[in-house]
């Protein structure tokens, strides 16, 4: 389990850093897409022109990113324990 925890805690904070580093959208959708979803499902206005739109973010981005982020790492983590937990079961068939 505690396997699990960090390998999961680690690929949430290396898709965060990786999704600002080169900001590049399937990161994001790999490793945060939770985060990915619920941010996406929040409106921003457009403040600008048609021509020339600008959007800004809204109160809303915040409770939305902080809840994302927080299913996105339960996410990655229950995936580790998966994976884990299945390794350990045919090394422990193998054994045998």
């Amino acid at each position: 389990m505690i396997v699990a925890l960090v390998v999961g805690s680690a690929l949430t904070a290396l898709g965060m850093l990786l999704a600002i580093a080169a900001d590049a959208a399937w990161v994001r959708w790999i490793f945060l897409s939770p985060l990915a979803v619920l941010t996406a499902l929040v409106p921003h206005p457009n403040i600008g022109t048609p021509e020339h739109p600008f959007y800004e973010g809204t109160p809303l981005d915040l409770p939305a990113a902080v809840i994302g982020f927080a299913l996105s790492a339960l996410m990655n983590i229950l995936i580790a324990y998966l994976v884990v937990s299945r390794w350990q079961r045919a090394r422990d068939r193998r054994s045998y």
